[in-house]
């Protein structure tokens, strides 16, 4: 797949040049209206019933040096953490949100800019000072499945593998029994797993789970409920019907990394020089 992202993509057919810039919305999973829509414009500007505010925004070029991570990009929106503070913590720091982001000329404020629109995963977020800069990576329907470590750039949370086979294969899948699984009416499937490692947000796999129509076995988002416990997001018990033959496990996949990976990850903080947002574009190449 190859993602760029619109360097002074659109031009009107009239030949005036315009005012180009790029409308960022950033919308919560399966959601059609966003929760932040900003313009590098320097005024705000209203396209689609949206309002985009006018705020500095600058890129940098795609991380690509990790070890075996997909690329990731970085925006910079100056001075708006002040007006976001609040929504970015209620909003579970806007992990796994979608960005959409497209090209807009002034010179053509009613065009249609459906066809270059690119959609981009908001994967993390650093806040320096009053801005805040943003971790982009590929769609999530491309790495759901797939552990963070395998594609984030910036994610190190594992042992580093210090010499070959020191701590066995780099990546695996681990699983644990399910012990009980509750179908309460109007309350998400939950279940019990004892000791198990999960915490809100994290995608598990459940497998070999029957007795239950439709069947549980598939990727879920979870809700951690307690140390032996969690629900499964977007689910509701009485949607399910059949009793449960008290089999299946749930599992998640990992991986160490390298160290030199990781050390290279770690300087990734460095924000200093960015190039202008219009005038450079971002290309995530898979």
């Amino acid at each position: 797949m190859d993602i760029a992202l619109l360097r002074r993509r659109h031009r009107p057919t009239d030949g005036n040049r315009g005012r180009e810039g790029w409308l960022i919305g950033v919308y919560p999973p399966g959601e059609e209206t966003p929760i932040l829509a900003v313009t590098n414009h320097p005024v705000n500007v209203v396209h689609d019933g949206v309002t985009y505010t006018s705020y500095n925004c600058s890129a940098e070029p795609p991380d690509t040096d990790a070890e075996y991570a997909l690329p990731e990009a970085r925006i910079r929106i100056s001075n708006v953490l002040r007006a976001l503070i609040v929504s970015l913590h209620d909003n579970d720091f806007y992990r796994g949100f979608r960005v959409a982001i497209l090209p807009y000329n002034a010179a053509e404020p009613t065009a249609d800019y459906s066809d270059q629109v690119k959609e981009l995963e908001w994967v993390t977020h650093d806040m320096k000072g009053h801005d805040l800069i943003v971790t982009l990576g590929v769609a999530a329907e491309l790495t759901r499945p797939v552990p963070p470590d395998l594609y984030a750039a910036h994610s190190c949370r594992h042992r580093f593998r210090l010499s070959a086979g020191a701590y066995g294969s780099r990546c695996g899948y681990t699983a644990q029994t399910i012990e009980a699984i509750g179908l309460t009416p109007g309350q998400p499937v939950a279940l019990t797993v004892t000791g198990h490692p999960y915490v809100d947000g994290d995608l598990v796999e459940i497998s070999g789970a029957g007795g239950l129509t439709p069947e549980l076995n598939d990727y879920w988002l979870v809700t951690k409920t307690g140390d032996d416990t969690f629900t499964l997001n977007e689910t509701d018990g009485d949607d399910y019907s059949g009793v449960w033959d008290e089999s299946g496990v749930v599992g998640h996949y990992y991986c160490d990394q390298h160290r030199k990976a990781c050390i290279a990850r770690g300087q990734l903080s460095s924000l200093s020089g960015l190039p202008g947002l219009e005038s450079e574009a971002l290309k995530v190449g898979v």
